[in-house]
């Protein structure tokens, strides 16, 4: 094991990008630097790969958790993934239809909805237009993350008989559904076996629910200024928001850059 060996996971939104999506430019020299000097950098994020490519190609990293760690990349190749059971997947889509639920299912390269035009869907969605619709998709597809979109508390008939998945709501109208288990922790896991790094030289840094998992897992947990107050109790340390700098200013405190 490399007794000088680094790593820093970056989840995406709200940290590595601001509120307005962007790309601050203090993080992208803060990560240059952290290249530079020879510093493992890897995303992890709640996000399809399809949805942070052009941000992969901007940062150069190769290595990313995708899908709250159900597909998992290092430095170009794929070394874990978990899609959904086709079966089980059928079995909620049945459970949407019957309350008019839409649905949207993801894979590496794709999504597709089940319904055309939904208002749910169109308010929610990160993509730029309209996904795909195909309501056999989740039947032949490697799908790892499905989508319903109700209101909230809506979901809950549906979770109580589907207990084999996860519901996370992370907008007021679409819940993610992942296997119960799945978190970036996994990933991390599979990330930090591959570089063969000590764990107090392993760095994450995050603002959501989603990211409670990662942080147990690494050595130093940094929480955006904008993190959530949960995470900011569990982090090992709290920086700047995401607009004041907050990536550089967490990566100086512990001397990275």
């Amino acid at each position: 094991m490399s007794l000088g060996k680094k790593i820093v996971f970056f989840d995406i939104d709200d940290t590595l990008l601001d509120r307005k999506r962007k790309l601050p430019t203090t993080t992208i020299d803060s990560i240059k630097q952290l290249q530079q000097k020879g510093i493992k950098t890897v995303i992890a994020t709640a996000r399809p790969p399809f949805l942070f490519e052009t941000l992969r190609k901007e940062l150069n990293i190769e290595s990313y958790i995708s899908f709250n760690g159900q597909y998992v990349v290092h430095d170009g190749e794929v070394i874990y993934d978990n899609p959904l059971n086709h079966e089980q997947l059928h079995a909620i889509y049945e459970s949407s239809s019957a309350y008019d639920f839409p649905m949207g299912f993801v894979s590496e390269s794709e999504m597709c909805a089940t319904r055309d035009n939904h208002p749910y869907v169109k308010q929610s969605i990160l993509l730029e237009t309209y996904p795909r619709v195909d309501q056999t998709f989740h039947k032949t597809e490697n799908v790892y993350q499905a989508l319903l979109y109700c209101k909230v508390g809506k979901e809950s008939s549906i979770k109580e008989s589907h207990p084999e998945f996860y519901f996370q709501r992370w907008h007021p109208l679409s819940c993610d559904i992942i296997p119960k288990g799945a978190s970036k922790a996994v990933g991390v896991q599979k990330i930090l076996e591959r570089e063969n790094v000590r764990l107090e030289q392993s760095y994450a840094f995050g603002d959501g629910i989603n990211d409670l998992e990662m942080f147990a897992e690494v050595g130093n947990s940094i929480a955006m200024g904008n993190a959530i107050e949960e995470l900011k109790l569990a982090a090992s340390y709290v920086t700047e928001d995401v607009e004041n700098d907050g990536i550089m200013k967490g990566l100086q405190h512990y001397r990275l850059i």
